[in-house]
């Protein structure tokens, strides 16, 4: 789990090579950490960058093999990831629904939904998702720049700039 844990903040950072070995590592303690496979194709296909389509569509379906060895919250988690990054906004939208209801505390959900959001071009609802995930975490500034983006598919650029600035501060 710290394994996990660390590799999914490497990742928050951009690091995403170091976050792919330490979720191999996870894999090499528990080859049935299903949320760890959904990790490690993040590595190698997420929102819109895609490394090796291949190896990540393997380890996907490593981690929907698992699915009934999980619980709701890690099943929730996975199906949304898996269909985002395979552009099923909508289907991927109401699984962050689901999670932002039952946790909405936790802001990386609300980023995920903003996200899907974003896919389906309903700007305002995916602004007030990523404004929510920045109440909740200020400090995040991938968020920072994906609120900056939204504004600015809207042509809203004044406050584009004002969020790009916050986020390069961080």
């Amino acid at each position: 789990l710290q394994l996990f844990t660390d590799a999914k903040e490497l990742m928050a950072k951009g690091r995403v090579k170091e976050a792919r070995e330490l979720y191999g590592r996870a894999l090499e303690l528990d080859a049935e950490f299903g949320r760890a496979y959904a990790g490690l194709a993040t590595t190698y296909r997420s929102f819109g960058i895609t490394y090796d389509a291949v190896l990540a569509e393997k380890y996907f379906q490593e981690a929907m093999k698992r699915l009934d060895r999980v619980g709701e919250r890690e099943r929730l988690e996975i199906q949304g990831l898996y269909s985002g990054v395979r552009g099923r906004y909508e289907e991927s939208a109401g699984f962050y629904r689901l999670l932002v209801e039952r946790y909405p505390e936790v802001d990386e959900y609300h980023t995920s939904l903003a996200r899907q959001y974003a896919g389906l071009s309903r700007h305002e609802e995916s602004i007030r998702e990523f404004e929510e995930a920045i109440r909740l975490n200020p400090r995040s500034a991938g968020t920072l720049i994906n609120l900056a983006s939204a504004y600015g598919t809207k042509g809203e650029f004044r406050k584009q700039i004002e969020y790009l600035d916050q986020a390069f501060a961080l």
